[in-house]
């Protein structure tokens, strides 16, 4: 933000006229001692007479009614107290003094807006060089009518010239010339001339190039919104640089300013909007939609009021400006959320774009409102920045989904592979396995590390132990994956069904946050094989030392409700949700082990039937079950799920789970994480199986973490409701939580 506010104050110095620059003083200007080089120009600011509703002519001679700045009139005293309105008709006067040596001299009055007539004559009248106009200055609305064109006009002199510059208004709120003329050498106002084409055409070419390229990007891929917004926003600045340089009336005759001001007005009106179309589209976690709602239903009221006449219309630039800075002080503080969530060079680029287009437009602004009188214009430069900018992120983000999409090819080349082979083993595997499947109680077999199992994983060590079977890492052979081994014994045909079914229940669910199922099947020894996604971290029982740490704990439990929001949505539930069965790598929550859930399987509206799919090994559970009588363990065939975690209606029986009863240990986890410590002192559906009273109510969770939002902590609460109607959805969870998470990263 310093750097911004520097380069804002460098541009504010050398935008503006030096101050030993000479002023015009009550209507005469002295540049008897200074010498125009090759280089220098000089606005021809200060006090220049002015004679209001009266178009003098140069050999006229007449009162003059005040001394103004030349440049809009709106609100400015007259001599005997009048306050100007913005339309009507005027003539501003300035002698001016030039050194004695004839030379040729030129005069740059672009770009204007109203109609004007500027002439440059001896002080008897004697004119100097042609007439230049610029639509017609009449003393009416019918006579009057400006034409927005660059005005450059040239002349030889030396010694005392006078200039006349006549204005009428009658289109604009806002009433008066343009900024001050330009003089200087004519060489010099030349190449200052062929500087700002060169600029304009520049830009012009750049966005066009850009927004074209989009375009067909689009066309390409027809699920990249950033791409079309991008394009359009490049086309329709593309348009306002045309139109700002004043170049439709140099083609096309008749371009009145009536025209001129409702596609310039446009471009804006549409252009905001579609910048934060874009921005949306880039960062849709860290860009609240509502915002980028309420200034696209305001483009389109704004653009609406064009139809309106030209003083109604006008005056709703200001509104729109401020409109508009009020956006982009909205957009920087998304960015910055979006740098700092993501710590991406893409949302810093963005962001730099949006500092430079920010500083392009607030100059524009000053420049509009006369705080400022520019020698040369920064607004293409700072478009120019924000256009590379974006294009460099989307470049980035194409290369990206490039690499993605690159890497999911080689994945899916690798599972039709595995396919194939699996096609062309099956029947002998099966046959097989059967075989040994009626041989009576087969013996448990250990992997020894450097094993090869199924000709495609080596085996490194051992990770689990349970009752029922082994868990081990493991190396894909074809590309050098590290990968997660689940084995199970296959010498009773019930297991070896629910290990089936666990894989195949497992690999359904697609998220991040969801360990995924690789690979499923059978050895030589008709042992049963499930491949998962190898999570290098330790479950969430070993991370106790950072409950209570809101920055960790928010976005943790943000996205175990996502993942159980994921699971519930696919009719699964997990019904063992605790510490143990979630798994933490680094800032990246996992949720795993589904060994006990089930599939809800509705047979009606009213009643669904949910049949249980009592899953694969519960390797912590059955080694712990038969040597550990912790209340923490679920012991096989006697509950399911962790007494400390389950819900009071499974104390019924496992067919009474529903999705809310993975919300009630979903809650005493989070309750857990963010709070500090646990929300029951006992676990309730032991209380509730044995007929005792129900614990107390828990501590609110507000009491506990201060810092969190109401709406998150009260949601929390909620979960922990005993009756299950009473607890919200994980959607409704999910939701809240991806509302707060960014927030607390700022706090």
């Amino acid at each position: 933000m310093a750097r911004a506010l520097v380069l804002l104050s460098l541009l504010v110095v050398f935008g503006c006229d030096e101050g030993s620059a000479p002023r015009a003083i009550d209507g005469v200007l002295d540049l008897r001692g200074r010498e125009f080089d090759d280089r220098s120009v000089l606005s021809l600011q200060g006090g220049w007479t002015f004679y209001w509703e009266k178009l003098i002519e140069p050999g006229d001679h007449a009162k003059p009614d005040g001394v103004l700045p030349i440049g809009r009139w709106n609100g400015q005293e007259l001599g005997d107290g009048r306050e100007l309105g913005g339309h009507g008709f005027a003539t501003y006067r300035l002698i001016v003094h030039l050194p004695d040596d004839p030379r040729q001299y030129a005069l740059d009055a672009a770009p204007v807006l109203d109609a004007t007539k500027l002439l440059v004559s001896r002080p008897d009248g004697t004119l100097l060089a042609g007439p230049l106009r610029a639509g017609t200055v009449g003393t009416t609305r019918e006579t009057s009518r400006g034409t927005p064109r660059n005005a450059i006009v040239s002349f030889t002199a030396g010694g005392t010239v006078l200039l006349t510059f006549q204005v009428s208004n009658f289109e604009h709120a806002r009433g008066g010339s343009g900024p001050a003329p330009v003089l200087g050498a004519v060489e010099t106002i030349g190449a200052r001339e062929r500087h700002r084409r060169m600029a304009d055409f520049f830009v012009l070419g750049l966005l066009i190039l850009v927004g074209v390229q989009q375009l067909v990007q689009f066309a390409l891929n027809r699920a990249d919104r950033a791409s079309l917004w991008f394009a359009l926003v490049c086309l329709v600045i593309a348009a306002r640089v045309f139109i700002l340089g004043r170049y439709p009336a140099d083609e096309v005759s008749g371009f009145w300013t009536v025209t001129s001001l409702r596609l310039e007005y446009l471009t804006g009106y549409l252009g905001a909007p579609l910048i934060a179309l874009f921005v949306r589209a880039v960062f849709p976690t860290y860009v609240h939609p509502l915002p980028v709602y309420v200034l696209c239903a305001a483009g389109l009221v704004f653009t609406a009021s064009l139809a309106l006449p030209p003083p109604i219309f006008t005056l709703l630039q200001s509104p729109f400006q401020m409109l508009i800075f009020a956006a982009l002080a909205f957009a920087v503080v998304s960015l910055t959320r979006a740098v700092i969530g993501t710590r991406d060079v893409s949302s810093v680029l963005v962001l730099v774009g949006f500092v430079l287009l920010a500083l392009a437009v607030a100059w524009d602004v000053l420049r509009v409102r006369r705080a400022v009188q520019p020698l040369f214009g920064t607004t293409q430069y700072g478009l120019s920045g924000f256009v590379l900018c974006q294009s460099t992120v989307l470049a980035l983000l194409n290369r990206r989904r490039s690499r993605e999409l690159e890497q999911r090819n080689r994945e899916v080349q690798l599972l039709n592979e595995e396919l194939r082979e699996q096609i062309a083993n099956r029947s002998h595997e099966l046959s097989h396995a059967l075989a040994l499947m009626a041989s009576p109680n087969p013996a448990a077999r250990t992997l020894d590390p450097g094993t090869v199992l199924a000709e495609k994983y080596r085996i490194g060590g051992l990770l689990g132990e349970g009752g029922m079977g082994k868990v081990y890492r493991a190396e894909r052979l074809a590309d050098g994956r590290s990968v997660a081994i689940k084995l199970v014994r296959g010498g009773n045909p019930k297991t070896l069904a629910r290990f089936a079914r666990e894989a195949e229940l497992v690999a359904r669910i697609d998220h991040p946050n969801v360990v995924s199922v690789l690979d499923f099947g059978i050895t030589d020894q008709a042992v049963l094989f499930l491949v998962l996604e190898l999570v290098e971290g330790n479950s969430l029982e070993h991370a106790h030392d950072r409950f209570g740490d809101l920055r960790w704990a928010v976005p943790m439990v943000a996205q175990l409700a996502k993942a159980i929001e994921t699971i519930h949505l696919l009719g699964v539930v997990h019904r063992d949700i605790k510490p143990g069965n979630v798994l933490v790598a680094g800032d990246v929550l996992k949720l795993t082990d589904f060994g006990v859930a089930h599939v809800e399987r509705p047979a009606d509206p009213e009643r669904a039937e949910a049949k249980t799919v009592e899953l694969g090994m519960r390797a912590d559970h059955e080694q712990t079950a038969t040597v550990n009588p912790d209340p923490n363990l679920t012991k096989v065939g006697v509950v399911i799920g962790s007494p400390l975690y389950m819900a009071p209606e499974l104390s019924q029986g496992a067919d009474h789970a529903t999705p809310r009863s993975d919300l009630f240990s979903f809650g005493i986890v989070a309750y857990e994480m963010l709070g500090g410590k646990r929300p029951f002192d006992r676990p309730v559906a032991k209380a509730f199986l044995k007929g005792r009273p129900a614990p107390d109510p828990p501590v609110p969770l507000a009491t506990l973490a201060p810092g969190l939002p109401a709406d998150v902590a009260a949601v929390i609460d909620d979960c922990l409701q005993l009756d299950p109607g009473a607890r919200p959805d994980a959607a409704t969870v999910a939701r809240i939580f991806g509302d707060q998470t960014m927030w607390l990263k700022l706090v």
